[in-house]
């Protein structure tokens, strides 16, 4: 059999198998299907482009299915879930731009869920329901890490419109990984406070690496863009850090061996930031102060307020230390606004001891 006749084979077959995809009786025939046009495509001599888009909007249209079990209800469980999460990674790895892909679905698909019971289900993506969500939540923060790690800061010679383009798309995926991270407050069970604290560590490390490399080339030109997206950015890492007091109040070994690791990074963000700032002399809008330690929902957790107002008895001024870390391991620091802000000051820029909310950021 000559080489051509092999490719005229797989692209047939190709077809005829896509097909049946109108006919799979349930989710499980439905990923082995996609499977085996995966390993077809794979085999082709032709552009796989034709054929990855082909598997793309095939998968998607799986997950926009509702699949029903033997017994006429929706299909669930952990065999359920298991396959559930090769699909959704199947649909994202064959997108033509994943990052639009997951916004998409964290944008339109997860908030149809809010607000309803515990049978509720996206409209747009019917295979997404209260039961899949953990499994749609960790994919896409997977995939979101992974397509993350190829927004390259490029060099200092590269085109200003090259640099650019790769500011939207930072600013994209920080805005989708901001949303993704507060969603732990509407859906906070464990498996869930684990992957955004896991992932959550790993898009810092990969935005310290990736992303401040660009943002120190583009702050003079393109300073209001900057901000906002360190702005979204802190507003995450906020939520990150009131996940890791919530992580201490539980007492979960899984979630507080995440805790340590996570904080280091959450303070080298806040450093790094802060010398961006120093460089290109805008430090003076800014300053340094200690985080109070809070629950998911924002609430103060009162066993570190009862040692905040032991030290301020003692007059020890501990949160207006601006230059050193704090000695308390519970505490945090990031970068406040000091101009404009409508929050009440001391003396040194740093809130009132009555303050009941944090000040905007960025």
């Amino acid at each position: 059999m000559s080489q051509a006749t092999f490719q005229q084979i797989l692209r047939q077959a190709f077809q005829y198998l896509e097909n049946f995809s109108s006919m799979v009786p349930n989710l499980n025939t439905a990923v082995t299907l996609a499977k085996l046009l995966v390993v077809l495509a794979e085999r082709s001599d032709a552009e796989l482009e034709q054929y990855t888009e082909k598997i793309a909007c095939l998968t998607q249209d799986f997950l926009k299915r509702t699949w029903l079990g033997p017994d006429g209800e929706r299909a669930k469980g952990a065999k359920h879930n298991e396959t559930l999460q090769v699909l959704i990674n199947m649909y994202l790895c064959h997108c033509e731009d994943m990052l639009a892909a997951i916004e998409h679905i964290t944008t339109t698909g997860i908030p149809e869920l809010l607000g309803g019971d515990k049978n509720s289900y996206s409209n747009t993506y019917p295979t997404l329901t209260r039961n899949s969500f953990g499994v749609f939540y960790k994919v896409i923060l997977s995939q979101l890490i992974g397509t993350v790690k190829t927004l390259s800061p490029g060099k200092q010679s590269d085109a200003f419109r090259v640099k650019l383009d790769k500011l939207i798309r930072w600013n994209l995926a920080v805005r989708t990984f901001h949303i993704l991270v507060n969603l732990v407050k509407a859906f906070d069970g464990r498996s869930n406070l684990g992957a955004s604290l896991k992932y959550g560590r790993q898009f810092l490390e990969i935005f310290l690496r990736l992303g401040m490399p660009l943002l120190d080339q583009l702050f003079r030109h393109q300073k209001e863009d900057v901000q906002s997206l360190l702005k979204n950015l802190q507003l995450s890492t906020r939520a990150l850090h009131h996940m890791c007091g919530h992580s201490k109040i539980v007492k979960d070994v899984s979630l507080t061996n995440q805790v340590p690791l996570l904080k280091k990074c959450l303070e080298a963000f806040v450093y790094r930031v802060k010398a961006m700032l120093t460089v290109n002399k805008c430090l003076e809008a800014f300053w340094l102060g200690n985080l109070k330690n809070r629950d998911l929902q924002g609430e103060e957790i009162l066993s570190q307020a009862s040692t905040c107002t032991t030290e301020a008895g003692d007059g020890d001024d501990t949160d207006n230390d601006a230059d050193s870390l704090p000695d308390d391991e519970d505490s945090e620091v990031e970068l406040e606004e000091s101009e404009g802000s409508n929050e009440t000051t001391d003396g040194q820029g740093a809130p009132a001891e009555n303050e009941q909310s944090y000040s905007e950021s960025y």
